[in-house]
């Protein structure tokens, strides 16, 4: 981790004892310890719950198996293995990291290992470049291990992998620079990984400016099919990000899946792309009618590059991987589909994993995106870099600092939550970060991530959600913070909204108030660090906090201002219901924050406590003068008060929904009664575009959505044509498909009725 203050300086750089790696599907776990290259525990039970399993961490000894990976490297007789080399000082690399995630997401893990010395037992050590990697699926794992010696020694590799608890003893040897063992965990047993041979995939093209034909081959060292994308016409003699003339651009690729067996084949796909527009795109499936599929697609990319310290998978690479399965002698027709940057003319949301290989540190970075010019919003599961969940935020459609439309605007990003210091005085770690892709757009992108304390006491969920927008970028943190063992603490910020070592924005004054208005301006005083204004209750409904007045001199085009909106905040503290939150300000760096936090009273969490609320994080362009989107009521509010706290008291008051009469916290959700042929409701708004999801449907094309518009009856997307083809999503938990609307409700029109038919 990269950390500077006394309450954290016992987690800076990196730390072997920490590193451990954790897989774990509904099948199988394991737990790898990548500096001495074992496994230390193996499981092949069920689990309906994987990831209760990995936050419960200490627990695995008791119930996983011990297991032993064995590397050997012989050379003239001599037998070497390997180990984690030596770690360079924090002077000599600050951000320095042996482990690199590569790909991460719900379906396909890749985890590469570096900078292995190779040891005999006599303690001589092999002149050779060594790393190690694992891919793994919710069924399968591949080890791949390499050795380039500096002489060109004949080198015999070996993979062992054995647990006499569970009865496995796999092995696989090469005369090369590597060796690959493939294993499948199938019915509580280990075995070879058997290559898919009865399998047929044509990709076709659908779109004049893809200046080649796809190509398909099988790749055993991902053991999947992989479709290569071929090289795409891109004018890129834009100066922007994006070149606006292909906004409305979607890709679109005929697939013909054939299954030649008269045994089911679970299929793995891989899309590998070439160069598109990166920085937000929307991946689908779609049938052959061309009508979403929502099944899931894991989205991994990157862009990072240090020319100077080059690593495999660094660079620009974007792939797409997902399952299914195949019936047996079965045919199937697919679109594999990618939106590019605006989905029925409005700019799409998107979630991604981003890797950061090329850039340095290690984690679980996540990049979400309105269009496709610029990062929207980053979160950080793990903390590495700076100590920041929220890590790169950056306003939407508003010109850049070199003046551009569809552009990078300047970051103003930097946040964290569950921010917490014991009562001695250190930092409590977050770790064991487990993330889900819950939705990855085009209406809504939702990314879960839930992790464990370090001591255990304490479990932490956070999903983060992005909407579709046509105003500005607003985001929503739902936060659950649950107590397993009494703690104590002597700082708390549930919600920092700029962080302690990623705060990118000079605002010199701070705003506070409710649905009813302002209640307080302050201009607190001017610090390097530390609190500067005591803490405070936040009273009434709605309640916002505004950072605002910038230093003219960094009145650049590309800033923001940021505000926050507490939607809702419910604390049971030591059995008592509490609602009101508090609020407090510190400097960070001399840059003004705005925290979230408890009653200055409360030092103790206590077992069974639960904190739960919703924070909403808007950011707002500077000027009317430097926004170029569509929505002229934004541009009015802009001109007639730019940088200021009227922007963030105007979303607390005019940002709400009602299904049937009900007000809604964010996301906003309508359950189907399965055994009703026909269900009627009304949605009301007080936002010209709100979201809506319609959740427990059996089959995507099992329904029928449409609005009561006085006696007439409309299908979606004949009124308003940006609500054509909402998002369909699949729940592999609940085996059932939810329907993201995002809805207009035009001036004059904030309610609207609808039906939903079973057909």
């Amino acid at each position: 981790m990269q950390v500077f203050r006394s309450i954290d300086l016992h987690l800076e750089g990196f730390r072997e004892e920490a590193a451990d790696l954790a897989l774990r599907s509904e099948k199988w776990g394991m737990v790898l310890d990548p500096r001495r290259l074992t496994v230390e525990r193996l499981t092949l039970s069920a689990a309906k719950d994987p990831i209760a399993d990995t936050l419960n961490f200490s627990a695995l000894p008791k119930h996983w198996s011990p297991c032993e990976l064995d590397l050997q490297a012989e050379i003239n007789g001599q037998v070497y293995r390997p180990v984690g080399g030596p770690l360079p000082s924090l002077q000599e690399d600050y951000n320095y990291s042996p482990i690199h995630i590569v790909e991460s997401g719900p379906w396909f893990q890749h985890v590469a290992i570096y900078d292995l010395d190779l040891v005999a037992t006599d303690g001589s050590k092999l002149a050779a470049k060594s790393w190690l990697e694992v891919r793994a699926w919710g069924d399968r794992c591949i080890f791949e291990w390499f050795v380039k010696p500096v002489r060109k020694d004949v080198v015999e590799l070996s993979i062992g992998f054995k647990s006499s608890a569970l009865h496995v003893d796999q092995q696989a040897k090469a005369k090369a620079t590597h060796v690959r063992l493939g294993l499948s965990f199938t019915e509580s047993r280990v075995q070879p990984i058997a290559a898919q041979k009865e399998v047929s995939i044509q990709a076709v093209a659908k779109n004049d400016y893809t200046l080649s034909a796809p190509t398909v081959a099988y790749s055993e060292v991902a053991d999947a099919w992989e479709i290569m994308i071929p090289k795409q016409n891109w004018d890129t003699d834009s100066p922007a990000a994006y070149n606006q003339a292909y906004l409305d651009r979607q890709s679109r690729f005929d697939l013909k899946l054939k299954n030649l067996s008269s045994q089911p084949q679970d299929l793995s796909l891989r899309f590998i792309h070439d160069y598109h527009p990166i920085s937000g795109f929307v991946p689908m499936l779609l049938d052959a009618k061309g009508k979403q599929t929502g099944i899931p697609i894991q989205n991994s990319k990157n862009w990072h590059s240090l020319p100077n310290e080059p690593y495999p998978y660094e660079g620009t690479w974007i792939n797409q991987t997902t399952r299914l399965t195949l019936e047996p002698h079965s045919e199937v027709d697919l679109q594999y589909a990618v939106v590019h940057a605006l989905w029925q003319g409005v700019p799409a949301s998107s979630a991604a994993q981003l890797s950061l290989v090329g850039w340095g540190y290690n984690g679980f970075w996540t990049q979400m995106a309105l269009g496709s010019w610029g990062e929207t919003l980053c979160i950080q599961p793990g903390r590495t870099m700076r100590r920041a969940f929220i890590t790169d935020v950056r306003p939407f459609e508003m010109l850049s600092t070199n003046g551009l439309e569809y552009d990078w605007t300047t970051n103003v990003g930097g946040g964290d939550i569950a921010k917490i210091v014991g009562a001695d005085g250190q930092y409590i770690l977050w770790k064991g970060a487990v993330r889900e892709f819950e939705m990855i757009g085009p209406n809504l992108s939702h990314v879960r991530v839930r992790e464990r304390s370090e001591d255990e006491r304490m479990q932490l969920q956070i999903d983060t959600y992005l909407p579709r927008s046509h105003s500005i970028n607003r985001s929503y943190f739902k936060v659950r913070l649950d107590v397993l063992e009494d703690i104590e603490f002597s700082e708390i910020a549930l919600f920092q909204l700029g962080s302690d070592y990623y705060n990118e924005v000079e605002s010199r004054k701070i705003a506070w108030g409710n649905a009813a208005g302002l209640t307080t301006v302050a201009s607190p005083k001017a610090a390097e660090w530390g609190r500067v204004m005591d803490p405070l209750p936040l009273l009434g409904e709605q309640p916002w906090v505004s950072l605002y007045d910038m230093q003219p001199e960094t009145k650049r085009r590309g800033l923001g201002v940021r505000g926050m909106v507490l939607r809702d905040f419910n604390a049971t503290l030591s059995g008592q219901l509490s609602t009101e939150p508090w609020l407090l300000c510190e400097r960070t760096m001399h840059f003004l924050n705005a925290e979230l936090t408890l009653d200055p009273k409360v030092k103790q969490l206590k077992a069974g406590d639960r904190i739960e609320f919703t924070m909403e994080l808007d950011i707002f362009p500077l000027t009317a003068e430097s926004y170029y989107g569509s929505n002229q009521a934004l541009r009015e509010r802009l001109a007639e008060s730019p940088d200021s706290w009227e922007l963030t008291a105007y979303e607390a008051q005019e940002q709400g929904l009602q299904i049937n009469g009900k007000p809604q916290v964010f996301p906003a959700v309508f359950e189907i009664d399965s055994r009703a042929k026909s269900q009627s409701f009304t949605v009301e708004s007080r936002s010209p575009m709100d979201v809506i999801c319609i959740a427990g449907l059996s089959q995507p094309g099992t329904w029928q959505l449409s609005e009561q518009l006085d006696v007439e009856s409309l299908e979606l997307g004949d009124r308003f044509s940006v609500e054509r083809d909402p998002q369909i999503n699949y729940d592999p938990a609940t085996q059932t498909w939810t329907v993201v609307l995002s809805l207009v409700f035009p001036e004059g029109a904030t309610k609207r009725s609808f039906v939903v038919k079973q057909l």
